[in-house]
């Protein structure tokens, strides 16, 4: 119940509620358990749990869906996410997950954690992707300077202009590029919110159920610092008309008011056309669904996929959307 408010209350104003939400859906687990023990002796009981996860519905939908997968039309535009882990900073990797991204035929790349480093054959990392996916244009964030290490955007269809919305010097941040595609201008944004920066020793305090308090100051000082990311995007979309595309490694869960500031009124395209759990991080007990793909209305989703990649510790995000004729600008 306590994990039901992180959809109401900002994880900057009151911690607990998007702390316990990370732990979904294996909070499902005791009142289907309770549910079914006690529908056999003591039948209120299980009503009462019963009770507990009706009122988690949205939880439930946010975690599982059932949609078969369908081929995609014709005009379908094949929409990648992924955050590269910077290629692990080993130059051969880029090359690879450049080949391994190739079978999805992307005709829009997102990557986060974007190491532009320099592969055998090629003048950088942006020109291996370039080669080997057939992309002639591309949009680059530098987000620490000198560095090489950013975001960047791949695309089929032109480039008109591009910006970086988050501030400098931080190794998220939050870009930006307006694409010509079939005769409309469409907005796509690349975000990646503040880590938290989860180590291997935090994760043994929370498996000892060690001092909560301080992994709880830990993560809400990066909700605090995710907040004014999101202030920047919410200023980026005030007046906006264009469609809108947003790849992005939010950091957050599809349970707190962060994954509703970022959805906005916009189709996630995993409850939209999804299968399964949909995890995009981790494994076991720490696996979380943490990266999305978010389309504007303007859009329909025909398909959304998942997909292991051992480049990374983050899953690849593939998605089929049109443009909704029936929409007008």
């Amino acid at each position: 119940m306590m994990a039901n408010l992180a959809w109401f209350i900002p994880p900057n104003d009151f911690w607990l509620p998007s702390f316990l939400a990370l732990m979904t859906p294996w909070l499902f687990i005791p009142p289907f358990f309770w549910m079914f023990f006690w529908s056999f002796s003591f039948f209120p009981y299980a009503i009462i749990n019963l009770a507990v996860l009706l009122i988690n519905f949205q939880f439930f939908f946010n975690t599982f869906q059932f949609h078969l997968s369908s081929k995609p039309s014709k005009d379908a535009i094949s929409v990648v996410s992924f955050n590269a882990a910077a290629f692990y900073y080993q130059p051969p990797k880029i090359e690879e997950v450049a080949q391994e991204i190739k079978k999805f035929e992307p005709d829009i790349l997102c990557i986060q954690e974007f190491l532009n480093y320099k592969p055998k054959e090629y003048e950088d990392a942006i020109d291996c992707f370039k080669q080997k996916l057939n992309f002639k244009h591309h949009a680059f964030v530098e987000l620490l300077p000198q560095s090489k290490f950013g975001l960047v955007i791949f695309s089929k269809y032109p480039i008109k202009k591009f910006s970086q919305i988050s501030e400098t010097n931080q190794k998220n941040g939050i870009m930006f590029a307006d694409l010509e595609c079939y005769g409309k201008i469409i907005r796509v944004y690349n975000m990646h919110l503040q880590s938290y920066n989860i180590d291997d020793s935090t994760k043994n305090e929370i498996n000892n159920f060690g001092d909560a308090w301080a992994i709880a100051k830990k993560l809400r000082s990066t909700w605090v610092i995710q907040e004014q990311q999101l202030q920047r995007y919410d200023l980026s979309l005030k007046d906006n008309k264009k469609p809108v595309l947003v790849c992005t490694d939010l950091n957050n869960p599809p349970y707190n008011t962060f994954y509703k500031r970022a959805k906005k009124d916009f189709q996630d395209t995993f409850l939209a056309a999804g299968w399964g759990l949909g995890h995009t991080h981790g494994k076991g007990f720490f696996s979380f669904r943490i990266d999305y793909i978010f389309a504007s209305y303007h859009f329909n989703v025909e398909r959304h996929s998942v997909y292991y990649s051992k480049h990374s510790d983050h899953y690849l995000l593939h998605s089929y959307i049109n443009f909704d004729e029936n929409i007008k600008e």
